[in-house]
């Protein structure tokens, strides 16, 4: 959105814009309380005005999905294009293989992120209390860890929570790591949990890659993407759709075998840049 209003204030007279984020995210959008009236002026009749005809005035607009194309053609005078972003790297033409959830042995869980109100990390403690409680009765698991990636001003938060749900011994916070220790955890686990509201979530293609199955919010906008894949399940926007999601996935995941499954239509960062340079038209003739 900031990018519109630059190109307003530096007279730039032809340029094509790619939308990352959708309205709703940018704090123009977020609600203010009421003493803020004045602020809420402000950004209506310079920040909004300006950035809307930076906006319409791009000679093409793009978005990185259907959901956020919809977004934009309601508020603006644009027909965006949906170029999907994807991750570094290529996948395996081969496909990928799925670690199988064995009896008696340890379920492994990962989330990947910053420690934010936005990830719903919430949920996934939730979702391992209730875990738990089943194993206690049918005692398929020896154990069921999480592993939580990540830093932010939710930690003590979580701490204090996963204590008070009893499951403090379950729930490991590993702060920041390496990319090669992110991958080695991410390896090393079962599936992995992504309950975020974002625009959009790179680290599911990655984890898809690596062959670790995604349970995943549908409001982080990537269900077009991973829509008919069985790496990955789409829950709905709510806590309780997603600890369904996660417990009917496991359950099928006891029984299935995912092997040499091809994933290599997903996108990856260099069709990103191809389709993108094409539909800008940055290539000779």
């Amino acid at each position: 959105m900031k990018s519109s209003v630059y190109a307003q204030i530096a007279s730039i007279k032809d340029y094509n814009m790619a939308l990352t984020d959708p309205p709703h995210l940018s704090r123009l959008y977020n609600d203010l309380k009421w003493y803020n009236k004045f602020d809420i002026i402000i950004k209506k009749n310079i920040f909004e005005g300006v950035s809307k005809r930076g906006i319409e005035n791009a000679h093409k607009t793009f978005v990185m999905s259907k959901w956020n194309s919809n977004e934009f053609k309601k508020i603006y005078k644009v027909q965006p294009k949906i170029i999907h972003p994807g991750i570094f790297g290529e996948y395996n033409k081969k496909g990928v293989t799925c670690k199988i959830l064995h009896s008696k042995k340890n379920l492994n869980l990962i989330s990947v992120g910053r420690l934010v109100k936005s990830k719903n990390l919430i949920w996934l403690l939730l979702a391992v209390k209730y875990l738990l409680d089943k194993n206690k009765k049918n005692k398929f698991f020896k154990d069921i860890n999480l592993k939580i990636l990540g830093s932010g001003p939710e930690l003590k938060n979580l701490k204090d929570l996963s204590k008070k749900l009893n499951i403090a011994k379950n729930i490991k916070f590993y702060g920041s790591v390496s990319e090669s220790k992110k991958n080695k955890l991410i390896l090393e686990s079962h599936i992995n949990l992504i309950a975020a509201y974002s625009a959009y979530n790179l680290p599911a293609l990655e984890s898809i890659r690596m062959g670790v199955p995604v349970v995943i919010n549908e409001a982080c906008r990537m269900s077009e993407v991973l829509k008919n894949n069985i790496m990955a399940v789409n829950t709905k926007n709510n806590q309780t759709n997603f600890i369904k999601n996660l417990d009917n996935y496991i359950e099928r995941l006891k029984k299935l075998r995912i092997k040499n499954y091809k994933v290599n239509h997903l996108p990856t960062f260099n069709k990103w840049a191809n389709d993108l340079s094409t539909a800008c038209e940055w290539y000779g003739n």
